[in-house]
Order: structure tokens, then C-alpha cells, then sequence
């Protein structure tokens, strides 16, 4: 499980490189590079620009599952995924739990804008363990999202 504690050794692995108590890592290429990075001192997550947020829960060292979230970004970028295409805490629109509002972790967009894929972050462990069986009983939050 990703840990505040472990977190530093996480991003060495994902290929980040230390500048002071800074990390920082560049994705694409050319006029499409997109830069990552993480601030130890402030404890803040810090997203390439273009990504946006219906709200920054998971801007910070606050959660675990925010580190998750974070490393799932980075694989996203890795893999070609454009910034102006992924949003985190997005509003699916569902209210649930006795909110007005639920929010997906990370939702990505198609080139045309268009709801391409949803994903919902889970630490390793209990927290996913949780999940996984709501969603074998009866959908848990995946279904939610689907209606």
C-alpha cells in the first residue's frame, strides 16, 4: 500500500527526479510535455496543467487514496493520455450515501470531450477489499456511476 510514509520511494520508481524536497517528472515530448510533481515540504500533489478538478481533495498528502489517484495519473500520461483530458473529483451527477453529489477520482475524456472512462481509486487492503465486495454483491459504486 502506498503510505505518506513510502510515497517518496514510489515516485523514485515512477522515474521522478529530486530537486531540493521537490520532485518532478516530464511526459510527452516536443510542445506536448506535461510536468508532474510533488513538494515534501508543503505535502502538496501538484498535477500537470491542463488537468482539471471539480475540487482538490486529492491535491495533497491528506489521504491515502490520493497518492493512488496520483500514481494513476502518471500512468495515464505515460501512456498518452493528454492533460486537458483528465479530470479528478469530477461530479458524476448521482447523488449517494447522504450526499448531493458523488465525485469520481479520475474521469477521462475522448478527443471530442465525450465521458471515455471512469476510474475509482482504492488503497490496497481493507479499502479495496470493501469495495470489491460491494461491487460483487450488488454493483457498489460502479453501478451508481453507470446510472
Amino acid at each position: 500500500m502506498i503510505t505518506k510514509e513510502n510515497f517518496r520511494n514510489v515516485i523514485e520508481i515512477l522515474g521522478f527526479t529530486k530537486v531540493e524536497d521537490k520532485y518532478y517528472k516530464t511526459y510527452g515530448s516536443g510542445e506536448n510535455t506535461y510536468k508532474m510533481s510533488v513538494d515534501f515540504k508543503s505535502q502538496k500533489l501538484e498535477y500537470a496543467e491542463g488537468i482539471t478538478a471539480g475540487r482538490d481533495t486529492t491535491k495533497d498528502f491528506h489521504q491515502p487514496e490520493n497518492f493512488v489517484v496520483f500514481e494513476c495519473v502518471c500512468r495515464l500520461l505515460e501512456r498518452g493520455y493528454e492533460p486537458k483530458n483528465i479530470v479528478l473529483e469530477a461530479t458524476s451527477g448521482v447523488a449517494g450515501r447522504g450526499q448531493t453529489q458523488t465525485y469520481l477520482d479520475i474521469l477521462v475524456k475522448d478527443n471530442n470531450g465525450n465521458n471515455y472512462l471512469i476510474i475509482e481509486c482504492k488503497t490496497a487492503g481493507k479499502e479495496f477489499d470493501d469495495a470489491w465486495a460491494k461491487v460483487k454483491r450488488n454493483g457498489g459504486q460502479l453501478f451508481n456511476y453507470w446510472t
